[in-house]
């Protein structure tokens, strides 16, 4: 598979967006994203909606369908103390994950990559998304949240 030619945005730079998103204060002006704040607002809103605000069938897209980190080895998001602004992507064995979550008094961005194609084969869509990467991802985001709230 000749990769050269697919869509290419590394995690450090989904990072990064994810930080000129939330905190353009912290950048200067000729670094900070060419959007209004009605964009802005917009995209965080689109960020932070589950599937079922948007309209898609409840069945098929579960509330942590595209909410790896913390909920994604459950169906249901029964809480609203945590807050999830985040993109998500998977192809060719490979799951990521970009969010800026938001609880109590704490907020974080987590970023993480995970390959997960044990038989090593590029577009025979066998890929252990949901039963290696989705619940590892899960998990990490619980840990990480339980080690900043232990702080």
């Amino acid at each position: 598979m000749d990769f050269s030619r697919k869509n290419y945005l590394p995690i450090n730079e989904l990072h990064h967006l994810i930080k000129l998103v939330f905190f353009p204060e912290k950048f200067k002006n000729k670094n900070k994203l060419k959007l209004e704040e009605n964009q802005i607002e917009f995209l965080k809103h689109s960020m932070s909606i589950l599937p079922k605000d948007a309209g898609y069938d409840r069945e098929k897209y579960f509330d942590s369908y595209v909410k790896f980190f913390i909920y994604g080895d459950k169906k249901e998001i029964n809480s609203d103390k945590i807050k999830i602004f985040n993109k998500v992507g998977n192809a060719y064995g490979y799951l990521t994950e970009v969010a800026y979550v938001q609880m109590d008094n704490i907020s974080i961005i987590l970023s993480a990559t995970i390959k997960v194609n044990n038989n090593r084969i590029y577009n025979d869509d066998v890929y252990e998304y949901d039963s290696i990467g989705i619940p590892f991802f899960a998990e990490l985001g619980r840990e990480i949240i339980r080690i900043v709230q232990s702080k």
